[in-house]
């Protein structure tokens, strides 16, 4: 689970710098 779950908190932590609105999506994903 941590090797999958690691590149995507990557990902999405590269997102939110990128666009604070994706934090909403992310956390839809996560959801």
């Amino acid at each position: 689970m941590d090797g999958v779950q690691t590149p995507i908190i990557a990902v999405v932590g590269q997102l939110l710098k990128a666009k604070p609105g994706t934090i909403s999506l992310g956390q839809g994903i996560v959801s």
